[in-house]
């Protein structure tokens, strides 16, 4: 079941670059997540209803690859759709960094299990259960176009 695609504007800051001048790795984590606070709140299921019903989503896996470099003050859109697994309460979610020009530069595709917070405790067999019995792992690959 595929869902609208939400779109995220964000302009690229010094404090997102690492002393080399590019993005750093940790910080694409940080934009991944300011994207998908707005998307869930953006559809009525935002911390104020995460913290009111004791269950909202976790993430077990990114995978993340860097196809193009972004740079200083460039306008850039975090483009998501969304993938849900009912069978297992697991969300797979796509995000794409867009450039002004609609080129992909980035992309990345997090496991996502929805948890009551109240009842469960996040362990090695919660996460292979949400996984399809999976390791949980972070990847990263990177490649770079000249």
């Amino acid at each position: 079941m595929k869902f609208e695609i939400h779109r995220y504007p964000l302009t690229i800051l010094e404090g997102h670059l690492d002393t080399f001048g590019h993005v750093n790795n940790a910080k694409y984590l940080e934009i991944l997540e300011e994207a998908r606070w707005d998307f869930i709140t953006s559809r009525g299921f935002g911390l104020k209803k995460i913290q009111e019903s004791g269950k909202g989503p976790i993430i077990l896996e990114i995978k993340m690859k860097f196809l193009k470099e972004i740079k200083v003050r460039q306008n850039i859109i975090i483009s998501e759709s969304q993938t849900i697994s009912m069978d297992r309460l697991v969300a797979t979610l796509r995000q794409h960094i867009l450039n002004e020009a609609g080129e992909v530069m980035f992309e990345a595709e997090s496991c996502i299990w929805i948890l009551r917070y109240a009842s469960a405790q996040i362990d090695s067999s919660y996460r292979r259960m949400a996984t399809g019995h999976r390791n949980y792992e972070v990847s990263f690959s990177f490649s770079v176009e000249s």
